[in-house]
Order: C-alpha cells, then structure tokens, then sequence
C-alpha cells in the first residue's frame, strides 16, 4: 500500500458492522474501508487509519467520530499479553494485516515512576519480585518500540506516551527514536485532568513522541492554572479506593479529542 494515493479518483465504500476480532480471520469490516480506483477497478484494498496498544477503547472512539477508520484496541483486559510471547506475536499479525496509519503506543509506565521511587513503593517490596515486573516493563517497552521501528519501516506514523520524567525515556530503544522523531511535553490540567473529587486540577506533565510532526500540536497545552494543582499521591474513592496515579493513567475526553484531531491530520495530509 502506498502512503499517498490520488483520492480525487476513488469511490470510498464503508463497509457494514462486524464486531469479529478473531485474529485468525479477515479484517473486521467495521475497521475497513474498501478503495476501487477508476483506474484499477480490480485492485480492492483495505484501509485502517488508527489503533492502539497498551490501552483498552479510548482515543478510538474520538478518532471514529471524524469519520476515520479504527482498528481493535489492544490491551490485556481484551485478549492482548503483550508479556507473553503469544500475545506479542497476536499483536503483530494484527499490525501487520491491518497496517494501521496512526498507531498509539502507551505500555505500563509504573516500573518507570520517579514517583514510585521517591515514595520508596519499591524498597517495602521483596526484590526478586521487583525484578520480575522490571523485566516484564522492559520486554513491554521494547515491543512497543519494535512496533514503532515498523511503523516508521513502512511509511506509516506512530505515537508514544509516557510521563515527561519517566526513566522510560532513558532507555536505549526509545532514545533511538527521540534523536529522529517529534516530541513535546505538555501539562494534562490543561486538557480536563483534575481529581474527580475535589475538582482540583491535576497537571501530570507528559510527553508524547511520534514520527509525525503534528504531534507537536500539544506545544501549545502548557499549564497556565492559577489554582493549586492536586499532587498524584494517596487514593481516589470511586466505587471503591483506587491509587490517584492509576486514575490518572486515563486519558480526559479532552486530550482523546486533541488527539483524535492529530491522527486525522496526519493520515488524510490535513494541514
């Protein structure tokens, strides 16, 4: 598939709904879009412009909303163990069949928290029990940038979050690609983050890199609150006590929304 076609000269045909994500079957046709060019009127190709790993549904729904094709959001709570080798191989056929124009990468950022480190959360815990979620981060943030390596590979865009100040950043396999890609650090109080209780603003400073420069979009984002911001730490009680820093981890219908806008930019060559 060539990254640049001549759309002035094609029908666009959507699909019907189908829901079967089965990896072994054919795209799901709720996630394609059927191109017949004038010129090539037997040539039938399949277009998916957005998905997304390490997370469940978020940004795909906001990315469907402007009318662009989604893939299945790959994560562990639908069928995805990016630690297994399984899993891992599952989500590259999917990739590999699918070709996703814009795929969003965010795997599991808390081995890599300087909040985890500064409140000591690793030092209560028996070591060999450390190493092993170490590794199983490591094995997860270097799929991601495989994924990453062949979505450059094949002329087609990728994006990864993580906190600004993760030790994530730090690491070899993504320090390749910031020297070749996009990055900007913006504060999420700027895009709806605040604490569900107390309504206070939640600044979370992160960064997004990508290959595409619309990324750079989220410049613009920088906290300008004159409000105290909520510091991530302790609990959030709803429907049940859960850590303030894994709440923050969802992303705001705001930032899906700015996000959203971004793919759309990037894979339709919007200015």
């Amino acid at each position: 598939m060539t990254k640049q076609r001549n759309m002035a000269s094609e029908s666009i045909v959507v699909m019907s709904d189908d829901e079967d994500r089965d990896v072994d079957s054919k795209m799901p046709s709720d996630s394609a879009v059927v191109i017949v060019s004038d010129d090539e009127e037997d040539e039938v190709m399949t277009i998916t412009h957005f998905a997304e790993a390490y997370s469940v549904p978020r940004v795909s729904f906001a990315v469907r909303r402007l009318g662009l094709q989604v893939g299945p959001a790959m994560d562990l709570k639908t069928g995805y163990d990016f630690v297994t080798m399984e899993g891992r191989a599952r989500a590259r056929r999917i990739v590999t069949e699918m070709k996703p124009l814009f795929l969003m990468l965010s795997p599991p950022c808390r081995m890599y928290s300087r909040l985890q480190i500064c409140f000591k959360n690793f030092a209560r815990r028996p070591p060999a029990e450390v190493a092993a979620d170490k590794l199983q981060a490591d094995v997860m943030l270097e799929f991601a940038m495989q994924m990453a390596d062949e979505q450059v590979k094949e002329g087609r865009f990728f994006g990864f979050e993580h906190p600004v100040d993760a030790l994530s950043w730090e690491q070899p396999c993504v320090k390749k690609h910031l020297s070749n890609c996009y990055s900007c650090a913006f504060d999420q109080c700027r895009l709806g983050l605040e604490d569900p209780i107390t309504k206070e603003p939640i600044r979370k400073r992160t960064r997004f890199m990508s290959n595409s420069p619309h990324i750079l979009h989220f410049e613009k984002f920088q906290c300008s609150c004159t409000r105290r911001h909520k510091h991530i730490r302790g609990c959030v009680n709803l429907n049940g006590s859960i850590p303030l820093s894994e709440f923050c981890q969802q992303y705001t219908p705001q930032l899906c929304q700015e996000l959203a806008h971004v793919v759309y930019a990037a894979t339709t060559h919007a200015p």
